[in-house]
């Protein structure tokens, strides 16, 4: 197993897994993620049926844990597994809650092979209930093979809501030696009729400043961030664009009824059709997420 390098504990990833075709690649992902960052691991899998004692049989989650466990040590990365029984995004929560995990990854594909996990379901729940990063493995459109922690792009509207996932998007950029390039859209749904012009001039000004904004923050960790502000539909501009980057950080209120258009939704859909993987960093006027990397 890896050493701890001097640190009294080393940061953890959370693996959460449902036992579907797409578990291998979350399991890659996370393991590729905690190789990197010289963190461990654990993996879980929530069953939301009980097991019958005596009738127990080998189901595909626990093997998906199983799998995790050996690709784990078979990297050197220490790792620690669990079987739970109850509400997956709860459970997954709780855990994540108790090890003290960095960041949760989970794929996007569920037991059915529709979005069973991501649609309506686990993912948007686990989303909406954590306090650290949520990272949804999709299967990035390169050709070539393996994880690739090159390019991020950290999509934001200025909004207060936004800063967490600016900041562990910029942390993580900075531990992983990532170029960063943020994205703010100007968003055509918000454009009257009438005064189009000056409503047009006022949007773009909010971008500029939220743009500025993550550059100075990249700047204090040394990093060059490259800026974007575009005319259209939120999630579409994010979500089309996320075929250039390894990974899209966006930020989400929940259902706390802030700037549910502009952050909150906008955070869901991308997931749902970004074309690389997608870290959510959720906030709320409740409180203020742990910090992350």
């Amino acid at each position: 197993m890896r050493s701890q390098t001097g640190n009294k504990e080393l940061s953890k990833i959370l693996i959460a897994t449902d036992g579907s075709r797409v578990s291998e690649e979350t399991v890659h992902y996370a393991l590729d993620l905690a190789s990197a960052l010289e963190y461990e691991v654990a993996a879980i899998y929530v069953s939301d049926e009980p097991l019958k004692e005596g009738e127990h049989e080998f189901s595909p989650g626990e093997a998906a844990v199983k799998y995790a466990v050996d690709e784990a040590a078979a990297r050197g990365i220490s790792v620690e597994s669990f079987v739970e029984f109850g509400i997956p995004a709860v459970e997954i929560v709780k855990k994540a809650e108790e090890i003290g995990a960095k960041a949760i990854v989970l794929g996007s594909i569920g037991r059915s092979g529709v979005s069973l996990w991501l649609v309506g379901s686990v993912a948007e729940r686990v989303i909406k209930l954590a306090y650290c990063p949520v990272i949804v493995v999709r299967r990035p459109e390169h050709e070539e093979t393996g994880t690739r922690f090159g390019n991020m792009l950290i999509a934001t509207d200025g909004s207060a809501a936004n800063d967490p996932a600016v900041r562990s998007g910029l942390r993580l950029a900075s531990r992983l030696g990532m170029k960063v390039t943020t994205i703010s859209i100007n968003d055509v749904r918000e454009i009257p009729r009438t005064h189009a012009d000056e409503a047009r001039a006022e949007l773009n000004d909010i971008s500029k400043e939220a743009v500025a904004k993550v550059i100075h923050e990249g700047a204090l960790l040394g990093l060059n961030v490259d800026p974007i502000i575009e005319d259209g539909v939120p999630h579409k501009e994010i979500a089309e664009r996320s075929s250039e980057y390894d990974l899209v950080v966006i930020g989400t209120l929940g259902r706390t009824g802030l700037s549910e258009i502009r952050v909150g939704s906008v955070a869901e859909k991308v997931i749902r059709y970004a074309k690389c993987p997608v870290m959510v960093v959720r906030a709320s006027e409740v409180f203020v997420p742990l910090d992350s990397f």
